[in-house]
C-alpha cells in the first residue's frame, strides 16, 4: 500500500499575505503550484489513493466571495487520481457541513452512521482500513448538532478564561494543558468514539490494519497543546484499546510546522509541515509506503519538521 500526503494548502487566487499573527508569509497562490507538482508526484509513484488533510483553501476565500471557485480550482488538480480529505476548521469556515459532504466526501467511502455524519472509512486495497476522523463534530464551528455546538462552547469558556471574558489573545496567562481549548479546534463526540471502536473491532475480528486520519493531532508529542483534538486521549484510548499492531499509524495535518513522535503502543503519529509558509520555491509533501511487515517507508519531498524529525523507517507497530 503507498499513499500520497499533503496538508493545509490554504490557497487563496490572491497575492501574498501573513498568518494571524503577521509573524509568518503565507504564499497563497504557490500553494496551488506545490499542488500540482504533487500531484505529478504521486502519479509517478503509482500511489494507490493521495489524502490531503483538510485546510484546503484559506478561510478568508469566503469574505472575498472567491471560495467556490478556488475549491473547484483545487478540485480540478486531483481528477486524475484517488483523493480523499479530511475536514479542517478553514473548510468550516468555507462552507457548510452539507456542502462539505457532497463535495468533498467521495461517494464510494462507507461506513457512515448518517449523511450529517462526515467521519467515514474506505477501503484502499484488501487488507487495510482508513478511518478518517471529524475533529469539528463537537466545535463552535461546524457542530454536527446544535446540542455539540452548546457543548463546545461551555467547555471553551470552562477551560478557556480569556475566551469565556471576550478577550482576543486566548493564550494570555492560559495554562499551557488548556491552550487547545480555542475555537479554531474541536473534539469528537461520543457516538463517534463508538463508530470508531466498532470500525476497529471488526478490522481487528478479519485481520485488516488501520491508518488514522485527521485534520487536528491526536498525540501532543507529534504537535503542540494548541493544535490537538480537544479529547484525544479518549480517542486514543479506543486506538490503544484495539489489539496491538491493529493501528499502524495516526497521520494529521493543523500544526504548519509539522511533528513526529510514536505512543507507547507503538503507533506512529505523522503531522506534515504545510506548504503555505513554505520558502518560495520551496515545497511539502510525499507518499508513505507500508512494507510487507508492516513497517512503514516514508518519502518526503522538501519542508522537514524543525525540531520533531521522522525517520525515513518507521519500525511496524505489530512486532514491536
Amino acid at each position: 500500500l503507498s499513499f500520497g500526503i499533503i496538508t493545509d494548502l490554504h490557497y487563496m487566487d490572491v497575492e501574498d499575505g501573513s498568518n494571524y499573527a503577521g509573524t509568518k508569509t503565507r504564499r497563497f497562490r504557490q500553494s496551488l503550484s506545490i499542488l500540482k507538482n504533487a500531484s505529478q508526484y504521486f502519479s509517478s509513484n503509482q500511489t494507490n489513493f493521495n489524502i490531503m488533510l483538510g485546510d484546503i483553501l484559506d478561510g478568508k476565500a469566503k469574505s472575498l466571495g472567491i471560495h467556490h471557485d478556488c475549491l473547484d480550482t483545487v478540485l480540478d488538480v486531483c481528477t486524475q487520481q484517488r483523493w480523499y480529505y479530511t475536514l479542517g476548521n478553514h473548510e468550516y469556515y468555507n462552507f457548510t457541513r452539507e456542502e462539505l459532504e457532497d463535495k468533498l466526501i467521495p461517494r464510494t467511502v462507507s461506513h457512515r452512521p448518517s449523511k450529517s455524519c462526515l467521519y467515514h472509512e474506505f477501503v484502499p486495497m484488501e487488507g487495510f482500513r482508513c478511518l478518517v476522523l471529524d475533529g469539528y463534530d463537537v466545535s463552535t464551528i461546524g457542530a454536527s448538532t446544535v446540542q455539540h455546538q452548546q457543548s463546545a462552547e461551555a467547555l471553551i469558556c470552562q477551560k478557556n478564561h480569556n475566551y469565556a471574558a471576550g478577550r482576543s489573545n486566548w493564550f494570555d496567562g492560559l495554562a499551557e494543558e488548556n491552550h487547545r481549548y480555542v475555537p479554531f479546534n474541536g473534539g469528537v463526540s461520543e457516538k463517534q468514539v463508538e463508530w470508531l471502536r466498532s470500525r476497529l473491532e471488526f478490522a481487528s475480528s478479519v485481520g485488516d490494519k488501520c491508518i488514522i486520519f485527521s485534520h487536528m493531532p491526536l498525540f501532543v508529542e507529534a504537535s503542540k497543546e494548541q493544535n490537538i483534538i480537544w479529547n484525544c486521549e479518549r480517542v486514543l484510548s479506543e486506538l490503544h484499546a484495539a489489539p496491538h499492531g491493529t493501528v499502524l499509524a495516526c497521520i494529521s495535518g493543523h500544526d504548519h510546522d509539522g511533528g513526529y513522535a510514536v505512543d507507547s503502543r507503538g503507533i506512529h503519529h505523522i503531522v506534515p509541515p504545510s506548504p503555505i509558509e513554505c520558502d518560495d520555491g520551496e515545497v511539502s509533501f510525499g507518499h508513505l509506503t507500508v512494507k510487507h511487515d508492516y513497517s512503514l517507508q516514508l518519502s518526503w519531498v522538501g519542508k522537514l519538521p524543525p525540531a520533531k524529525m521522522w525517520p525515513d523507517i518507521l519500525p511496524s507497530p505489530v512486532h514491536e
